[in-house]
């Protein structure tokens, strides 16, 4: 939906791609754990919770470019996340 992602742009014309990136270790059954990050929703309460799950390589945080990219393109509006495998 192109239309809508211009839409949420020329709303929030003041909107800056420097949102905070969270990372977290995450347990996963009872001997593993996973590597987390993402972005939360800045122009108010997320209206969509984006979740990526990255191919090759598996690392979340190698994607976190993208991550950023993509929280931009929706305007801030929604949380953006990835997990490591």
């Amino acid at each position: 939906r192109q239309g809508g992602m211009t839409t949420a742009r020329a709303k929030d014309a003041n909107y800056s791609s420097d949102a905070s990136m969270w990372h977290r270790n995450v347990q996963v059954g009872q001997r593993w754990t996973t590597d987390m990050c993402g972005i939360d929703a800045v122009a108010g309460p997320a209206r969509l919770h984006v979740v990526l799950a990255p191919g090759n390589p598996g690392s979340a945080r190698f994607y976190e470019p993208f991550l950023r990219l993509l929280h931009a393109a929706l305007g801030g509006a929604a949380d953006v996340s990835a997990f490591s495998h």
